[in-house]
């Protein structure tokens, strides 16, 4: 424990809130975590109703995310400011699992908070039962008996990506059905990818002509917000399943059913090159405003998501 942390909970403990204040500042979020645990429901709940004596003074803010997540047991919906970049969100991630528990586990437990809290929409095909069948033993069972489990690459693609915006999800596990479900010969599957069909506020579809603004936007926002990893994308395309609109292209042109669910050239650095403006300098800005995202390539495939492998 630093003395701060000590002169901190000497001030608290006395009610020297301004005192209080200046020292809870000065703590790392591991330590201010912990102090305001240390002070006790009773008085934390009264050092909160004083908090507004001195904005300007610290930052109020952050001090009142660290209140959120010692008081209400779990992620606050925003974290302000810097907080998610320098990770102090991680900080309150790991405060909140207990020790011991594996990366795999405390990101399943970090989607599910997610979930309760309304920031994770997977209710479509019944994705939010999968991911909270995932806290038991790490497995999924499908209807025909098949239990999958979930990458690591894409439980910390998920994770990476609600803790900057809220998000919704079509799809994640379908057995023997690509990255969605990969049979191992012990007759298991692992998931590696996941259907997003809205993000930061934007749907990501082509049903109608009318939304291609807004798909364009959501694709953007998914790829500037990819944690580090490799990944490969498929970009919606109007028609789906087995018709095509090449008048209506918006990403990737489909000129002939064959085209779908392949890169057209094996490499993003190529591929980007043939998705349609204004789509393509959308992408473009988002992948070099995040570098530590590496998009192995493109394919264009459904009508009504985004879909993203998190490559190993």
């Amino acid at each position: 424990m630093s003395q701060v942390r000590d002169n901190f909970l000497a001030a608290a403990r006395t009610r020297n809130w301004k005192t209080a204040y200046l020292n809870c500042n000065g703590l790392n979020m591991f330590e201010m975590l912990r102090g305001l645990q240390e002070v006790g429901p009773a008085l934390l709940s009264e050092m909160r109703l004083q908090i507004s004596a001195f904005v300007g003074l610290v930052d109020t803010p952050r001090i009142q995310y660290a209140m959120d997540v010692v008081q209400l047991g779990r992620l606050p919906a925003v974290a302000p400011g810097d907080l998610a970049a320098t990770g102090q969100v991680q900080e309150a991630r790991n405060f909140l699992t207990p020790a011991g528990t594996s990366e795999t586990e405390k990101l399943v437990q970090a989607l599910i908070q997610y979930l309760d809290r309304g920031r994770l929409n997977a209710t479509t095909n019944r994705v939010d039962l999968q991911i909270r069948a995932l806290a038991h033993g790490g497995k999924f069972r499908d209807a025909g008996g098949h239990q999958l489990t979930a990458s690591i690459e894409l439980l910390r693609t998920l994770v990476g990506l609600v803790d900057d915006n809220p998000i919704t999800l079509l799809s994640m596990f379908r057995f023997a059905d690509g990255p969605h479900g990969e049979p191992q010969p012990d007759g298991t599957a692992i998931g590696r990818a996941v259907d997003i069909s809205a993000y930061a506020g934007s749907v990501i579809h082509l049903k109608d002509h009318s939304n291609a603004p807004r798909a364009i936007d959501g694709v953007s926002a998914v790829i500037q917000n990819l944690p580090l990893g490799r990944y490969t994308l498929g970009l919606p395309r109007p028609g789906g399943g087995p018709l095509i609109d090449p008048p209506n292209d918006v990403f990737l042109p489909v000129t002939d059913h064959s085209q779908v669910d392949r890169s057209p050239t094996g490499t993003f650095a190529t591929d980007i090159l043939r998705v349609i403006r204004p789509a393509r300098e959308a992408i473009q800005g988002a992948s070099r405003r995040n570098p530590g995202a590496q998009i192995q390539f493109l394919f264009p495939d459904a009508v009504d998501h985004l879909h993203v492998k998190a490559v190993r």
